[in-house]
């Protein structure tokens, strides 16, 4: 009985009428920000996961997403932040556990608006600056727990650095400081600052709100810079940027953007929703916006990022004109290297299809798309599988975004869309669409 009117709430955003949709999406607390119903669902099944894990008895072994830890998440979410401080007066470490998992899911999760929203949940009660970088003690020598509080890592972590030659322990012996092994200070310090200098392609998401594919693509064509610094590289994985580079990126886009932008402009975000049969062109996009080559310009719709910066609508018209045949009015996608990963997560499928997750859902289960991943992993799905279904089929919200019209406007009162052309669940054979298109006045 408990779990039923968070769950109904839950049911509310599968609902036919827009209107129970919306008042449902109404009832989020202001912290999370939420642009439709499958950007509050996703964060929903993310959170349940958080329940499931923190729940799970090591003995259970793994257990599918059950009734009770949807409704937990929904009721986290709709009782922020009560239900966040009930967690800081549980006992038995409850919310460093609950925090450590929702770290994970914030920096593991194929989902923008999930990162985002998580990520400010994180926040929540905490100084929003800069994280807090712990000073060197001014010893002239550190012991390991010293070295390793320093550079916020595990013992374990200090040691393998120091088996791979980038960090020097000075031999036992000698005095009260040295029987246990010790780092000079200097050296400890010049570390410390070298893994300053790294920013993750989750935070750098999370902050700009860009896509992965836009990350490859601002690779590709030297706007960011890879981290190529072993020591971070043997620690925290190949997955991160020069924080340097990157920042400077976004603060010379942010300066050209003018400050908020007027009635009627659209979104990047919006923008490539009507791209679709190829990649989106984020890097021609932010580039052009760079050099000033965007008629009118760009401007912040929703602070700092990147995907909410806005262009005039006769510029976006131009952009989703003519299908994947016709160039693009800004220049092409680079071509990605070899080195860029063959595979994509359900995320990222959605963004190049233009559909929501419970579509991705739907074309696996009827064999239009097959994971590649070994259950309970996360879903993954092979590049070239995403690209050739992309090129046979269009979406229902991309073929909104081309017509400049709401999903459902699509089939309501405009004649557009043949019973024969439609393989179910907004999705539409592309050579018939494009016929339609090409027959529009």
């Amino acid at each position: 009985m408990h779990d039923r009117p968070p769950l109904r709430w839950v049911a509310d955003l599968f609902e036919s009428h827009e209107e129970i949709v919306e008042r449902a999406i109404s009832r989020v607390p202001p912290i999370f920000s939420i642009a439709n119903a499958t950007d509050l669902y996703e964060l929903i099944v993310g959170f349940a996961r958080v329940f499931q894990d923190l729940w799970l008895l090591p003995s259970q072994g793994t257990v599918k997403n059950t009734a009770k830890t949807t409704a937990a998440a929904a009721r986290y979410i709709l009782e922020f932040p009560r239900s966040h401080w009930d967690f800081d007066q549980s006992e038995m470490g409850e919310m460093s556990d609950f925090r450590t998992r929702l770290r994970s899911l914030r920096d593991h999760s194929s989902i923008a608006s999930v990162r985002e929203n998580v990520g400010n949940v994180l926040d929540y009660g905490r100084d929003r600056a800069r994280p807090h970088v712990p000073e060197v003690p001014t010893l002239q020598y550190l012991n390991l727990t010293n070295t390793a509080r320093v550079l916020q890592l595990e013992a374990s972590a200090v040691n393998e650095l120091v088996a791979n030659k980038f960090l020097s322990a000075l031999p036992a012996g000698g005095g009260q400081m040295r029987r246990h092994k010790s780092f000079r200070r200097k050296q400890v310090a010049a570390l410390q600052s070298r893994m300053a200098g790294r920013l993750s392609w989750a935070d750098f998401c999370r902050l700009t709100g860009l896509p992965h594919v836009a990350i490859e693509q601002l690779l590709e064509v030297g706007a960011l810079k890879r981290c190529e610094d072993g020591a971070i590289r043997l620690i925290y994985g190949p997955g991160h940027l020069e924080r340097s580079t990157a920042t400077s990126y976004v603060e010379q886009l942010l300066r050209v953007a003018l400050p908020e932008a007027p009635s009627g402009w659209i979104s990047l975000r919006d923008v490539m929703i009507g791209v679709g049969g190829r990649a989106k062109p984020w890097a021609p996009m932010l580039n052009a916006a760079l050099k000033g080559d965007i008629p009118g310009g760009v401007a912040r719709s929703q602070g700092d990022r990147l995907d909410a910066l806005a262009i005039h609508p006769l510029v976006a018209r131009r952009m989703v004109m003519g299908g994947p045949e016709v160039s693009l009015p800004f220049g092409e996608p680079p071509s990605l290297t070899s080195d860029v990963a063959p595979h994509m997560g359900a995320g990222g499928v959605a963004d190049y299809l233009n559909c929501t997750a419970q579509d991705i859902s739907w074309l696996r289960a009827r064999g239009y798309l097959r994971s590649i991943s070994i259950p309970p992993a996360r879903a993954l799905y092979l590049r070239k599988d995403a690209e050739a279904l992309g090129v046979t089929y269009i979406s229902t919200r991309e073929i909104a975004a081309r017509l400049g019209l709401k999903a459902k406007e699509v089939w309501e009162g405009f004649d557009f869309i043949a019973n024969e052309a439609t393989i179910g669940q907004g999705f539409h054979w592309r050579a018939a669409i494009e016929t339609k298109f090409g027959q529009l006045p």
